[in-house]
């Protein structure tokens, strides 16, 4: 056998050895891919589980609520937690916005709890104005309010 053969098989194996190399760095990133996106999935659903269980957790943002819910004038420190309680809201619903954009959550995941807060906050002029104001992406609002916009 000359040098020039032991030279080509030499190239033949490299090449077999990069194409190797590529196809197992493929299956990699699509599983790390995978991974990244049950991870956001995971934390979404956490994220929601905290948001709602803030209301029960906390008696001072409850009794605004209750107050806000029944038509009672509200305090201006009342006000400002109910702002903050939905502010978080639009952040949670923007960053599943995101999420289902991307393809990695089913856009019905959370539908059950969005629904009931549209249905809460329907009516309660305060609610309505805080996050009509909050959200402008017109996807979002629709994701938020159900409709294009309250």
């Amino acid at each position: 056998m000359n040098w020039e053969a032991v030279g080509a098989i030499g190239e033949l194996v490299g090449s077999l050895v990069v194409l190797l190399t590529l196809i197992y760095l493929a299956i990699q990133v699509k599983h790390s891919g995978r991974t990244a996106d049950i991870t956001a999935a995971s934390l979404l659903a956490s994220t929601w589980s905290n948001f709602q269980s803030r209301m029960s957790q906390n008696e001072s943002l409850a009794r605004a609520m209750s107050k806000a819910l029944a038509g009672e004038r509200l305090e201006n420190h009342e006000i400002v937690m109910i702002r903050g309680w939905l502010a978080e809201y639009v952040e949670v619903v923007n960053n599943e916005c995101d999420l289902v954009e991307d393809g990695i959550v089913d856009a019905g995941v959370s539908e059950e709890s969005l629904q009931g807060l549209r249905d809460t906050v329907k009516g309660v002029p305060l609610f309505n104005a805080i996050l009509n104001k909050s959200v402008t992406n017109p996807k979002r609002r629709e994701r938020i309010f159900g409709s294009k916009g309250t």
